[in-house]
């Protein structure tokens, strides 16, 4: 059966090349379109800006801009996993300074594509305590609040790369 449909299929595109070279440049087409369309998308990090749930938020995060504070993701704030993640950074890792544990709560709805991140900061015994809410994404949300730490690096205005 093979035989039959491949060996006629073979000698058309043979003897008529045409075919070929269409369907040669609309694979060529669609993959640059994808290839650009990847890259604008990778560099997308969905947050919308960025807003404080309250002025003591605001003015724990300006001291912790540009300073080197080492920002630590944790599942919660919790007491207990923030302790453990802390004894295990300094018995695999040299650290220095103080700690910013970050915790990410994620929007309920998250077929969103943009939305605003609100900042809750807080200070407890050295650690800082710092709650991003809002987020659709949670690895776009880690980028864009380490990326902020630095002061100028993002603005608080929708990003779009």
């Amino acid at each position: 059966m093979v035989l039959v449909f491949g060996y006629p299929t073979l000698a058309n595109v043979i003897e008529r090349t045409d075919g070929i070279v269409i369907a040669g440049f609309f694979i060529l087409f669609i993959m640059t379109v994808s290839g650009v369309s990847r890259y604008w998308r990778a560099k997308e990090l969905r947050v919308g800006g960025i807003h404080f749930a309250d002025a003591e938020s605001e003015r724990l995060w300006n001291t912790i801009v540009g300073k080197k504070v080492n920002m630590v993701p944790v599942e919660s704030l919790d007491v207990r996993e923030r302790a453990d993640r802390a004894a295990k950074l300094r018995k695999y890792y040299q650290v220095d300074g103080v700690l910013a544990f970050v915790h990410i709560r994620l929007l309920d709805n998250r077929s969103e594509f943009l939305s605003p991140l609100e900042i809750t900061a807080r200070q407890e015994e050295g650690p800082y305590l710092v709650e991003a809410s809002q987020a659709v994404a949670m690895p776009n949300c880690h980028a864009f609040v380490y990326q902020s730490k630095w002061a100028n690096s993002i603005p608080r205005v929708p990003l779009f790369l």
